[in-house]
């Protein structure tokens, strides 16, 4: 119970804040805190992915269990959260990508749970793609897809646009921080990386950076992220979805702290929400702050 109870701290409770933020208009929100009925619940971990599916399930996979094992983990797992009482779910498939964190994650319109990338329990980084498809738990399997993997890489950022291309920027090699994009058709029969060069303006410093998102408009938003030692707390976008992309450094006058590891959401009104994050290896903040990213670039 405690398990599950200290995970929902990270994970359905930020998204569950978020939301309130967003669609309700009283001054009086509050932290729900959820609590499981019966079943098995998820080990205590960070550095795991999340995503939702249009349906409101939420799957999980892999992280770090710091508590006891202190080691990368392999295990899926899923709830429902638009029910009011349910309960955990594991899959045992019988294949399965290896036990990993810091990797990146997206759930497509096909049913399809993709992961890439990471770090192993040999500290090995990965470049390896995965996919689970989530619509039949019948017999789930997990399957890679060989596609002329692009550089190893972990504690990057990942997107997934309305065409079914997932983008990948920034992280790091093992040796050093990484800026470059590349973006792969999902959609496709026999799916390749594709190294993107945007043109024209300088491009942010080679960082970790693990939070983008993409507005409708096709454009992926970053804010700060650890590089050249030190934190940024810069905001960048990119029109991904243009056949010449070009990076765009965004003048904000008052901005939060340079940090790292903030949690970030960018809603359907173009308001790009920034949470918490590292400041340093010890300070971790808990503020809240947003920028209405679309209004800003009609002006």
């Amino acid at each position: 119970m405690m398990a599950c109870r200290r995970m929902l701290d990270i994970t359905l409770c930020v998204a569950a804040f978020f939301a309130s933020a967003v669609l309700s208009q009283e001054s009086n929100v509050t932290w729900t805190e959820i609590y499981y009925a019966v079943g098995e619940v998820p080990a205590r971990r960070q550095l795991h992915t999340a995503v939702v599916t249009p349906a409101g399930r939420m799957w999980i996979f892999g992280g770090y269990e710091s508590f006891g094992a202190f080691t990368y983990m392999d295990d899926t797992w899923y709830i429902d959260l638009q029910v009011s009482v349910d309960s955990w779910g594991q899959l045992w498939p019988g294949t399965k990508p290896a036990a990993r964190g810091r990797h990146q994650s997206v759930f497509a319109p096909t049913g399809k749970l993709w992961i890439h990338g990471g770090e192993d329990n040999s500290n090995s980084v990965l470049s390896d793609l995965w996919y689970l498809q989530t619509e039949d738990l019948s017999s789930p399997t997990w399957t890679e897809v060989s596609a002329g993997n692009p550089q190893v890489r972990k504690d990057h950022s990942a997107v997934l646009t309305a065409s079914g291309k997932m983008f990948i920027c920034f992280g790091d090699d093992g040796s050093s921080r990484l800026v470059s994009l590349h973006y792969i058709d999902l959609e496709e029969q026999s799916p390749w990386w594709t190294m993107v060069t945007p043109c024209c303006n300088q491009p942010p410093s080679a960082r970790i950076s693990r939070r983008a998102q993409l507005s409708d408009a096709g454009r992926m938003w970053v804010f700060g992220g650890y590089g050249d030692n030190r934190f940024w707390n810069d905001t960048w976008w990119i029109d991904v979805e243009d056949g010449s992309p070009n990076w765009n450094e965004v003048a904000t006058g008052t901005a939060p702290d340079a940090r790292a590891d903030a949690a970030t959401v960018l809603t359907s009104t173009g308001r790009f929400w920034v949470f918490g994050g590292s400041l340093s290896g010890s300070i971790l903040e808990s503020d809240l702050w947003y920028m209405d990213v679309e209004v800003r670039l009609t002006q």
